[in-house]
């Protein structure tokens, strides 16, 4: 027998790091918020060990985690940045950015996913407002005053319903939204791996003609590799011994980082740009990676789906003590709209310039670098993107 629930203020789809952030603010505005999610994990801290992905955290999302007093786990799980090196193999084109020049603390935190997800959780598990239903949403209705939802024999009823669970978001679906997608043709392989030198405070972003390689600092003597190869070379790489493949990984990169030693939980993620048709209908919406997805050479993804958040609670705050209806998500859609077009432009721009090969192309790049190192104005533009002042 299904069994229907009082209306409540926010549902919210997808516990993850994205629907664990909002919920927990949300709660602080005062709004009941329920999350539904296929697998609540109870006793966290790290519930899957083989996911090792580092996120990198810039300058103005470590600040508004501060400001939301979010940010005890970056500090102590987490690594600070202090230098951003950027180059072009074989060319000579380097950029350094650094956290002195900008007069800032840091640039950003490497911070394990694991931790920070698990921090969230945890904070949500505790959180009186938040009531957290496990199982899948099988119907969606648009009401009159909101939007109904079923999970397994349940209905649950609320003034908005908020889609953030990812690119294969089960709300956006059930809504009837397409996905335009960009496949890149592309593979990330990312894992921690041993260095010969110690590197706690910097980080690498290395074009290659092959794609882009980043490392993160990570615990002394590792760093968090990002490694993106066409689909068909990055399976030959995991199908090689250790050995072969930080040998193969120090040819293309070379040694300004020191010497590759060991790659261990090595893990595969296919890259693709997404992008939903609509973001939002009536009082249904969509945040986060079930909205847009990045491909991670900025490493700008989850720093997008944070400011997506700030904004998403700024329109409530403006809209409290008045009804939660379809005109929050019109005005978080006008708020943030320019903003996620202008930084998946850039993460793009990126990609496509960095894989021509064309000699004309690759003089122009290297002078490009060469300028940005050189000229401040041109500098502050790269800058901004990677500290998060776009």
């Amino acid at each position: 027998m299904i069994k229907t629930h009082p209306c409540i203020d926010i549902a919210l789809v997808g516990g993850g790091l994205v629907g664990a952030l909002l919920a927990l603010l949300l709660a602080r505005e005062g709004l009941r918020v329920l999350i539904v999610e296929k697998k609540i994990i109870r006793d966290i801290p790290l519930q899957n060990q083989k996911d090792t992905r580092n996120l990198g955290l810039n300058y103005g999302t470590v600040q508004l985690f501060e400001a939301w007093g979010l940010a005890e786990v970056i500090h102590q799980q987490g690594f600070p940045i202090q230098h951003i090196e950027v180059s072009d193999r074989g060319h000579s084109g380097v950029v350094h950015i650094e956290a002195k020049e900008e007069n800032l603390p840091f640039l950003g935190y490497g911070v394990p996913f694991n931790h920070l997800l698990a921090f969230l959780q945890n904070q949500v598990l505790a959180c009186p407002e938040i009531q957290c239903i496990e199982g899948e949403v099988t119907h969606i209705t648009v009401t009159e005053t909101g939007a109904a939802l079923q999970v397994g024999e349940q209905i649950f009823n609320a003034s908005l319903l908020i889609g953030a669970d990812g690119v294969e978001s089960i709300v956006r679906q059930k809504m009837g939204w397409t996905l335009d997608e960009y496949d890149y043709q592309q593979t990330a392989l990312i894992g921690p791996i041993t260095m010969s030198q110690i590197q706690c405070d910097k980080a690498f972003e290395r074009f290659t003609r092959e794609g882009p390689i980043a490392l993160l600092p990570n615990v002394p003597g590792q760093m968090t590799l990002v490694w993106v190869l066409p689909t068909h070379l990055a399976k030959v790489q995991q199908s090689l011994p250790n050995a072969l493949f930080c040998q193969d990984l120090q040819k293309i990169f070379g040694y300004r980082a020191g010497i590759f030693q060991k790659i261990e939980n090595l893990v595969a993620y296919p890259l693709k740009r997404a992008t939903a048709s609509q973001i939002y209908e009536g009082v249904v919406g969509l945040l986060g990676n079930a909205a847009h997805l990045l491909h991670p050479v900025a490493g700008q993804g989850f720093n997008l789906s944070v400011r997506d958040v700030l904004m998403f609670v700024e329109v409530i705050r403006r809209h409290r003590g008045q009804k939660l209806d379809a005109s929050i998500w019109a005005e978080y859609a006008a708020l943030s709209g320019s903003q996620q077009k202008q930084m998946s432009g850039v993460t793009h721009g990126f990609i496509k310039v960095f894989e021509r090969t064309e000699w004309p192309v690759k003089a122009l790049r290297n002078v490009m670098l060469h300028g940005l190192e050189v000229i401040r104005p041109a500098r502050k533009i790269l800058n901004d993107v990677m500290i998060g002042r776009m």
